[in-house]
């Protein structure tokens, strides 16, 4: 019997071919062998982002739901630190004096397993740890902000870099400097460490992704309103809300990761403001093992390992667990008690908009025949709410940073913050379908936060008033190629800007006869929520007086002023936005 088949290995032809001589196009069971493929290009292009895994609330969690997520971040080419175009992990140790080994993300080894494993003893991925969560946060808050991050001073404006450390030394805080340099400090937390911090354990600042957010914010700060420095010795709130944006920026990013989300949504029965997430076991009797003992939320603690570590149960800051308290703003002084107040209220804001959209999902749901008094969530509704927290996680965040560019010059209050973000958000959605103004409005309310320059509060009065032309000597600027100025262009436009302030400054509330530090005019590109591109400039103005710019005799009082102006894409002006809420002559809202 013969042991070869009549059958062809492959019952399919050849790939057409130019003669029958050719046979180098036969598929795999030919005689012939194939010619080897063409290599691919040197060119090739790179990949949109890169991804990489961080801790999202604490290292001592471990591997628990939502506390080790992957974020993406845009893709450069990196040498070891990492170091790209705008942040250099630099890994040098002051109290030791000496440099870590830098880990490399372009190693083939360790790219292809898309960078390092979590490792709370491993300093390779406390360095990419901080690149990563410092390169989401630059490009959340530049897509949000409407323009490129610039380092912007009276005298110009320059690139925007930022230098990070690690283990900076060994202390017990994160820290921004104006010029760009992020630190994270080590320390041995206190014998009156709580939940997982072992006493005397090495905590490390550079793990909580809330700590590298704050920190990174605070240098964004620093180099897009330098101004807000001058209000620092004016107004306890210009302090305070240095403290409450960063805080604010760390808690709405980290509601802005679905993965996150998602065990806490099933703990807390989709009510994700709850402080306190239900047990994993029967609670019917007292608590008996691990498993029946009720957790705190960790979405609602701010660096929650680092606050545990110096004895401080819930994290830096509590307001979250605490009932709004109308008179407790006119009691406290000190900057972070101060700006919880207006952490609380923001965030007041953000669940109140999430609670009315999620009772929509729970009747659909009821409707249906499902029930939810067991408080388990099905997946399908648990992934429905995860969605619409997140989304509007990132619409509040985006507002909050928006707002900034109608914020006053030269130091704000809390009040100028709720009208900025009112104006904000009426530029961009007039209608305001999820009542996002009347949350905001509400929330400050409760927590006594109330413009007194305003004579309603009611949204039209709340929102910056509008300028009246008429009553401008110079009616507009006159400006040159926009929307992308060359430097030539550039300085064409700060001088007709310079005209502009000196031809009106007495309906801009300013004194003609003071010098004024001009900041560079920013050319803001956002799109609405109908897709509509919108194009407005933005600039601040600070008034110098003579004392204070010899230093002589006076240089310490308090009589310098500012304005922010906001232009409209023809160079028209909108709004002249001062401190303290009272109008620029000749202003009129419509």
């Amino acid at each position: 019997m013969s042991t070869t088949s009549s059958r062809p290995v492959y019952s399919f032809a050849p790939v057409a071919t130019s003669s029958d001589d050719d046979q180098s196009l036969f598929f795999p069971g030919s005689d012939v062998p194939r010619e080897p493929p063409a290599p691919l290009p040197a060119t090739a292009e790179p990949p949109p982002v890169r991804l990489l895994k961080v801790y999202c609330f604490d290292p001592s969690l471990g591997r628990l739901p939502g506390n080790v997520i992957t974020v993406s971040v845009p893709y450069e080419k990196l040498a070891p630190g990492p170091v790209g175009e705008r942040i250099a992990v630099v890994d040098y140790d002051s109290t030791r004096d000496c440099f870590y080994d830098p880990v490399d993300l372009d190693d083939p080894l360790v790219a292809l397993r898309g960078g390092m494993e979590p490792s709370e003893s491993d300093p390779h991925f406390h360095q990419q740890m901080v690149y990563a969560v410092v390169s989401e946060t630059l490009r959340r808050f530049e897509t949000a902000l409407g323009r490129p991050l610039r380092r912007v001073a009276p005298e110009g404006e320059s690139s925007f870099r930022l230098y990070a450390y690690p283990h900076a030394q060994r202390v017990t805080n994160a820290w921004a400097t104006d010029t760009g340099e992020l630190a994270f400090g080590y320390f041995q937390a206190s014998a009156a460490a709580t939940g997982r911090t072992i006493p005397g354990q090495t905590v490390f600042t550079c793990l909580s992704h809330d700590a590298i957010v704050m920190t990174t914010t605070q240098a964004i700060l620093y180099a897009v309103r330098p101004d807000f420095a001058e209000g620092f010795d004016k107004h306890i709130d210009t302090l305070a809300f240095f403290s409450a944006f960063c805080d604010l920026s760390a808690l709405l990013l980290r509601f802005s990761h679905r993965e996150a989300l998602l065990d806490t949504i099933q703990r807390t029965g989709g009510v994700i403001y709850r402080s306190v997430l239900r047990a994993d076991g029967d609670t019917a009797d007292a608590p008996r093992i691990q498993a029946e003992l009720a957790a705190n939320n960790p979405l609602l603690a701010l660096a929650s390992g680092f606050g545990e570590a110096l004895g401080q149960d819930g994290g830096l800051r509590k307001t979250l667990f605490e009932a709004p308290n109308p008179g407790k703003l006119a009691t406290v002084q000190q900057p972070h008690q101060r700006g919880e107040i207006l952490t609380a209220a923001v965030l007041d804001a953000y669940f109140s908009i999430y609670a009315r959209r999620s009772m929509e999902y729970f009747r659909i749901y009821r409707s249906g025949g499902g029930r939810l008094d067991s408080g388990d969530l099905p997946a399908a509704l648990s992934g429905r709410l995860a969605d619409e927290a997140t989304r509007l996680a990132v619409s509040m965040y985006d507002l909050c940073v928006r707002a900034l560019d109608y914020c006053p010059a030269g130091g704000l209050t809390f009040d100028d913050f709720l009208r900025a973000c009112i104006t904000a958000d009426y530029e961009r959605t007039p209608t305001d379908e999820l009542g996002v103004r009347d949350a905001l409005m509400q929330a400050f309310r409760l927590r006594g936060i109330r413009p007194a320059g305003a004579p309603f509060f009611s949204e039209d009065a709340l929102r910056w008033p509008l300028v009246d032309p008429r009553h401008l000597n110079k009616p507009g600027l006159r400006l040159r190629g926009l929307p992308e100025p060359d430097e030539r262009c550039r300085q064409l436009n700060q001088r007709a800007l310079r005209a502009f302030i000196r031809a009106n400054a007495k309906a801009l509330a300013l004194q003609p006869t003071t010098a004024f530090d001009v900041y560079p005019l920013q050319v803001v590109r956002r799109s609405t929520p109908d897709d509509r591109p919108r194009q407005v400039l933005v600039t601040q103005v600070v008034s110098r007086p003579a004392a204070k710019r010899t230093g002589g005799k006076g240089a310490n009082d308090d009589t310098a002023g500012g304005v922010t102006l906001v232009f409209d894409g023809g160079g028209q002006l909108r709004y002249a936005i001062r401190t303290g809420a009272a109008p620029p002559t000749g202003s009129a809202t419509k």
